[in-house]
């Protein structure tokens, strides 16, 4: 699960709480209206050649052929915003990630999704560690740390840094937030903490090289 995953997890559930009641409240109103009414029904069946009155279609229903033509077709650059700025799975090795977790991982994963690059390394028991940066404007880049609940300030990495057991350890760089975390419920949270920062450090530095 990435960052933003986590970051959305609560999100999503409490929306789709809430689009469940509203559809369970308009169902209640959509009953009332589907109502068959036979005053009406009766009405419908008197008169003749109710069926002649009913204009037949022609071949210029439906709209003008060119209505196309004011739809934009899409471009290359739409849902794909560049390539990564470096290579997310190139920030650790497969051996700090098998030392980290204790056991043996996968190839690395990367997902990229501009403006999230990221990287997994992840065991068969779903334990994983994950590097993320966030590439965007520093605007963006300053909301997007600022919006970890109750962080550990961290010093000594990057501009600034913050560490949560849920999300890991955050550090923004003059070009990016790096996100680093361990998902592995066999360590305590001191021991995630102490080995989360430790693979902070090197990552930083790789991507300062």
């Amino acid at each position: 699960m990435t960052l933003l995953q986590r970051k959305n997890f609560l999100l999503a559930i409490a929306c789709a709480l809430i689009a469940l009641l509203t559809i369970a409240a308009c169902g209640g109103d959509d009953d009332d209206l589907s109502g068959n009414d036979p005053a009406a029904t009766e009405e419908s069946d008197d008169g003749d050649g109710g069926d002649d009155e009913t204009a037949e279609p022609t071949e210029d229903d439906g709209g003008d052929d060119g209505g196309d033509e004011d739809t934009p077709e899409p471009t290359e650059d739409d849902g794909d915003r560049g390539d990564p700025p470096v290579d997310v799975c190139d920030l650790l090795t497969t051996d700090e990630a098998e030392r980290t977790l204790g056991d043996p991982v996968d190839d690395p994963a990367p997902d990229n999704s501009d403006p999230y690059f990221s990287c997994t390394w992840e065991t068969e028991n779903f334990d994983d560690v994950t590097i993320e940066i966030f590439a965007e404007s520093e605007q963006e880049r300053e909301s997007y740390y600022s919006a970890t609940f109750e962080p550990e300030e961290i010093s000594g990495m990057g501009n600034k840094a913050q560490y949560t057991d849920l999300i890991g350890l955050e550090v923004m760089t003059d070009n990016y937030v790096v996100t680093v975390t361990i998902f592995d419920f066999d360590l305590d949270e001191d021991e995630k903490r102490d080995l989360t920062l430790g693979l902070g450090e090197r990552v930083l530095g790789r991507l300062d090289d």
